[in-house]
């Protein structure tokens, strides 16, 4: 009963933190008006100011985190249930808190805008250095992202999905368009609870629900979602693919899954995941193999009306590790992923579950900047051995990597600090310490 009365701070917290923001912006300094009076604000090296909305963000996220754990903690123990509306109702409550913030901490749908406004009127979204402020979408992200857009670097399908919402709420102007992206990520989200459900059937019930609670509930899943990142649409067909696999066949479930690669290279991990869990028997495998085969080259496809601006030499970010391993010392962080990998595929050479998890810790920490976004990757990972130490390594790290919005909201951390940060947001790698100080 005390668990089923806290469950609802979950998402209140979002909502009472976006009263708080929208308080403060009483004391923004005039040196950010320009930024507040775009179609969508979005806090860019805010300085003390963005220190400041950003730890009201952090008392958010963090006072419904506590609760999230509580919750994932009782259903991994089978010490409590919680039913598909009720983390419908809750996420969606959440949802409505993320989206009523008065500003966001990333351009990112500025640029999805960008690239389905660019689609819809003929140009090559892909061919970004030749972008022209051709009309007030484009402009508002030109503006956003310092002048330059940067290099669309997701699937033709998901450039079509952005020219669709775009064209569609044309007449409702560039602040219309992004909340019909923003409002899309939200959907998707959602989707995934009902999803995950129908994916991991035929395991227990108690491990279904859990892993429908930990994407759909986890607080900065939903705050990314609130900013439109499009991470749970990924999320959301590979669940489908699974779940069709289960239902029709793993060449259904694998055709599918892998036309997530056509949104984001993410989608990768699905199609992996496909051929992984329909190893055997052989037929099965080479109908998962085909599936992938098919998708894979509907996907190549779809790219050829962008070839020319594909093929185009183009800006690309430089490698620049912030908040991660790599940022207090590249072979560190190298050495780290390497190591988990190999234990993860070690248990699992052994039939371990556990290995899941731990093999995707490997690819989290190869990750040179994990955005706060990423975690919702690997949470359908973590609820593959809940129980494990790997997965609340998963679980933890979905949370801290909060702290990677810090160089884009407020200034890029000097070594010193940068070096604190990360170790703060890596900390629940320490969960990990008891697990292999047990070993012999």
């Amino acid at each position: 009963m005390r668990l089923a009365r806290a469950i609802w701070a979950l998402p209140t917290a979002l909502v009472a933190g976006a009263l708080v923001a929208r308080a403060l912006l009483s004391l923004a300094p005039s040196t950010i008006a320009t930024d507040l009076a775009q179609p969508l604000a979005v806090v860019t090296t805010w300085h003390g100011y963005g220190a400041m909305q950003l730890a009201v963000l952090a008392l958010a996220l963090g006072g419904g985190g506590i609760v999230y754990l509580g919750l994932l903690r009782a259903l991994a123990s089978g010490r409590a249930t919680i039913s598909i509306g009720s983390i419908l109702g809750l996420a969606a409550i959440g949802l409505i808190g993320a989206l009523a913030w008065p500003f966001v901490f990333s351009s990112d749908v500025y640029a999805y805008a960008a690239y389905g406004d660019l689609a819809a009127r003929g140009l090559d979204p892909y061919a970004h250095a030749a972008i022209a402020p051709v009309d007030a979408t484009v402009r508002a992200a030109l503006w956003q992202w310092g002048g330059t857009i940067p290099a669309c670097v997701y699937g033709p399908l998901f450039v079509d999905i952005a020219r669709g919402v775009t064209s569609a709420l044309a007449s409702f102007g560039t602040a219309g368009q992004l909340l019909g992206l923003r409002m899309l990520a939200c959907a998707s989200l959602l989707a995934c609870a009902p999803l995950a459900l129908a994916a991991f059937g035929g395991r227990l019930k108690s491990e279904r629900t859990f892993a429908a609670a930990a994407i759909a509930l986890n607080p900065l899943a939903i705050w990314s979602a609130a900013e439109g990142h499009n991470d749970a649409l990924v999320l959301a067909i590979a669940l489908a693919g699974f779940t069709l696999a289960r239902r029709y066949g793993p060449f259904i479930g694998a055709l599918l899954a892998t036309l997530s690669v056509g949104i984001k290279a993410s989608g990768a991990l699905a199609a992996i995941g496909i051929a992984i869990a329909y190893r055997a028997p052989a037929r099965a495998l080479a109908y998962a193999c085909s599936g992938i085969f098919v998708a894979g080259a509907l996907v190549v496809l779809a790219y050829r009306p962008y070839a020319a601006g594909l093929l185009a030499p183009g800006a690309h970010g430089p490698y620049l590790p912030m908040i991660s391993l790599q940022a207090i010392w590249p072979p560190l962080g190298i050495a780290a992923a390497l190591a988990a990998f190999g234990f993860g595929l070690r248990a699992l050479l052994r039939g371990d579950s556990a290995g899941w998890p731990l093999a995707a810790l490997g690819l989290w920490l190869a990750i040179p900047n994990p955005q706060p976004w990423y975690g919702l990757w690997f949470l359908p990972i973590a609820a593959l051995a809940p129980r494990s130490p790997a997965a609340w390594v998963l679980v933890g790290l979905s949370l801290t990597t909060l702290l990677r919005y810090i160089p884009d909201a407020v200034a890029i951390p000097s070594y010193p600090l940068d070096l604190a940060f990360t170790l703060i947001a890596f900390a629940p790698l320490l969960f990990l310490w008891p697990h292999f100080r047990s070993k012999p």
